[in-house]
C-alpha cells in the first residue's frame, strides 16, 4: 500500500516533480548569487533590463586564456585564469591596449602584476626587442567585464535569466534530435558526462564564477530534459499518469513496455554522446 503505484495522482505528481524542482531551485540560487556579486558575459543573450531593474557593469579586467609554451609569459609563470592587474605601470582592459603597452616598451625591463587564486604576484620581465611568432609575451587574453544587480533587483532578474536558459536548453535539445535524424551526428553544443567532466577541469582554471555558471547550466539542463514527456523520464511517466487520470485507458503492461523502450533509447543516446565526447578528446 505504500508503493508508488498505489498512490493517488497528486502524490505521484509531487514525487515525480521533486527532483526537477530541486534542480530548478539549485540553478536559481546559483544564478541569483552570481547576479548579486557579478557575472561575466557567459549566459545566452544580454542580461535583462526591466524598468528600474538593470545590470550594473564593473570595469573590465584582462584575463589570460592561453600561454604559449616556452614564451616569455610561460617563463615568468603566467597561467590560464590569471588576471593582469598592471603591465608596465598601466592597467590594460583589452587585448589591443595590452599590445600597445608592450610595443612601447620593446627591449625594456617592465613589471607585470597579476592576480591568481586571490593572490597578487609581481614579476619583472625583459621584453624582446621585437615580437616573434609567439608575440611579445606569448599570451592570449580576454577582456572580462562583470555585471551585477542591486540586491532588490537580482531575484527578479534571476527568474528572467532562468527562463532564458530554459529556452536555450530546449533549443539545444531540439538541435540534437534534428542533427541525429538528419545528419546522424551529435551537435557541437551537446556533451555527456565525460565531456562535462573534462569541461569542469578546463573551466576551473578561470575561477569559481565560471564553475558556478557551468553547475547552474548542468542542473537546469537536468530539470528541463527530465520534464519532457518522453518515455522513462519523469515527464513521460507524469504524462501517462495524467492521461490515465483524464480517462484514457492505458494498460499497465503497455506502460511498462513504453518506459522500457524509452529507457533503452536513452541508454543508446548516452552511448552515442559518450563516443562523441571521447572522439573530441582525441582531437
Amino acid at each position: 500500500p505504500d508503493s508508488f503505484a498505489s498512490q493517488g495522482t497528486w502524490v505521484k505528481t509531487k514525487i515525480l516533480l521533486a527532483g526537477v524542482t530541486m534542480n530548478l531551485a539549485i540553478a536559481y540560487v546559483i544564478i541569483l548569487g552570481l547576479l548579486m556579486v557579478g557575472i561575466p558575459p557567459l549566459l545566452p543573450g544580454k542580461l535583462p533590463t526591466i524598468g528600474p531593474i538593470k545590470p550594473i557593469t564593473t570595469s573590465a579586467q584582462l584575463m589570460v586564456i592561453g600561454v604559449e609554451p616556452g614564451s616569455l609569459a610561460a617563463q615568468s609563470g603566467l597561467a590560464k585564469g590569471d588576471r593582469l592587474t598592471s603591465v608596465a605601470g598601466e592597467s590594460p582592459a583589452t587585448t589591443q591596449e595590452l599590445r600597445e603597452i608592450l610595443s612601447k616598451h620593446l627591449g625594456e625591463s617592465i613589471t607585470v602584476v597579476r592576480t591568481t587564486n586571490s593572490e597578487t604576484i609581481t614579476r619583472t620581465v625583459v621584453l624582446p626587442k621585437s615580437a616573434s611568432d609567439k608575440g611579445v609575451l606569448g599570451v592570449s587574453t580576454l577582456s572580462e567585464s562583470k555585471q551585477h544587480y542591486a540586491w532588490w533587483a537580482a531575484p527578479v532578474a534571476a527568474v528572467v535569466v532562468l527562463f532564458q536558459l530554459i529556452l536555450a536548453t530546449l533549443a539545444s535539445f531540439g538541435d540534437l534530435v534534428r542533427s541525429l535524424f538528419t545528419q546522424a551526428k551529435v551537435t557541437e553544443g551537446v556533451t555527456g558526462p565525460i565531456g562535462v567532466t573534462v569541461l569542469f577541469g578546463e573551466v576551473f582554471q578561470y575561477g569559481w564564477t565560471y564553475v558556478l555558471v557551468l553547475l547552474a547550466s548542468v542542473s537546469l539542463s537536468l530539470a528541463v530534459i527530465n520534464t519532457l514527456p518522453l518515455p522513462a523520464l519523469d515527464g513521460g511517466r507524469l504524462a501517462l499518469i495524467l492521461a490515465r487520470r483524464a480517462g484514457v485507458n492505458i494498460p499497465e503492461r503497455l506502460e511498462g513496455v513504453v518506459h522500457a523502450v524509452g529507457f533503452v533509447s536513452l541508454i543508446l543516446l548516452m552511448i552515442v554522446i559518450s563516443i562523441t565526447d571521447i572522439a573530441r578528446l582525441g582531437r
